[in-house]
């Protein structure tokens, strides 16, 4: 199931959104005094009331990121309740959602048939989960519906950061590694959030062996008329000193709602990426903004050390050329031997006839 943000425009903050699917209206009032005060991790709980199988379904249906459903087995028909639950799970494919079965007139045989067969995560009788073990039970099933999500979020992320760093290797040049670069590192860091994309801003810059300054060579967002500026001159003081911070970790940090991170190739090319995150409360998963920097840091090292090996072997044609031309007494045969020493050149280079 994709983790989704909450739509619902009258809460103004986060919840653990529980569908609740009895038929006792009874269940639904002593449930809901029952959890009105409680949270968890600093968020309330928001009860859906459902009361047969196609409100259920029906809300479902609207609602991505119900982390519990409290299913009462006896809702209209005596398999209604079990019936639900298989459809949640191999219908609408979902499988973070925690499924609690409740009955107040229950049986081993069919507790037993429930846990065996049903892909469930709880199996409760009515007045005991009425009188003390309901927040226990919610408490458990929204820790495991966290972990889930998570979990899955951090896979995606990781499938991302695979994606990107093959894209990487595309790059025909530096400029265009880095705004490469520059636009993957936003999709990485708006995958360390599970609901609506931050608002990123960004801008990656140069400096080659010969420069004094970065100059920035791409940017993302409010910074793109900056594109051909000196870094220096693009951003805040502020700003500033964080991307000489990280020049002299020669690493990447990242603040509340900066990230920036410094690259040298080994042949002295240098660059850095600045992105500004549109969120005091951004949370960064570092850990995964870490390996993404190291495969960053491989293809930039990877993408210099190929563009001098190709600036290496035109400057040894151009002197072939030369010494040819300046040795040979046969102007009419000149053109004939830079194309034998050409052809020469690109066998030992392994390169086919074509």
């Amino acid at each position: 199931m994709e983790n989704q943000y909450i739509t619902d425009e009258i809460c103004k903050k986060d919840y653990w959104k529980i569908l609740l699917v009895d038929d006792d209206n009874f269940v639904h009032i002593m449930i809901k005094e029952l959890m009105k005060d409680f949270k968890f991790e600093d968020k309330p709980f928001k009860i859906l009331s459902a009361y047969s199988s196609v409100e259920a379904l029906n809300i479902l249906s609207k609602n991505k990121d119900i982390a519990l459903v409290l299913l009462d087995i006896f809702v209209e028909e005596p398999d209604t309740g079990l019936k639900l639950a298989k459809y949640i799970r191999e219908i609408i494919g979902n499988l973070a959602t925690r499924i609690v079965l409740m009955t107040s007139k229950g049986s081993e045989t069919l507790e037993e048939d429930a846990i065996l067969n049903y892909d469930i995560n709880g199996y409760e009788e009515k007045n005991q989960l009425l009188s003390k073990k309901l927040y226990n039970i919610i408490i458990s099933a929204l820790r495991s519906y966290r972990d889930i999500i998570h979990i899955n979020n951090n896979k995606k992320a990781m499938e991302q950061v695979v994606a990107s760093s093959s894209k990487l290797f595309e790059a025909g040049s530096i400029a265009d590694f880095l705004s490469t670069s520059l636009y993957h590192l936003n999709l990485v860091i708006n995958l360390c959030k599970e609901k609506e994309p931050y608002n990123i801003n960004g801008m990656a810059a140069i400096r080659l062996v010969d420069e004094k300054a970065f100059n920035i060579v791409s940017t993302y967002g409010k910074y793109s008329k900056n594109c051909g500026n000196r870094i220096m001159d693009s951003l805040p003081q502020e700003d500033f000193m964080l991307v000489k911070k990280a020049y002299k970790m020669k690493s990447h940090m990242m603040t509340e709602d900066r990230y920036i991170s410094y690259y040298r190739s080994s042949c002295g090319i240098e660059a850095v990426i600045f992105i500004e995150i549109d969120d005091r409360e951004a949370h960064l998963d570092m850990e995964l903004l870490d390996i993404f920097h190291r495969n960053i840091s491989a293809s930039f090292e990877s993408l210099c050390l190929n563009k001098e090996i190709e600036e290496t072997q035109r400057e040894i044609l151009y002197i072939l050329g030369e010494v040819t031309e300046a040795r040979s007494e046969e102007t009419g045969n000149h053109v004939k031997r830079v194309s034998k020493y050409c052809e020469i050149l690109a066998k030992e280079y392994g390169l086919s006839k074509r």
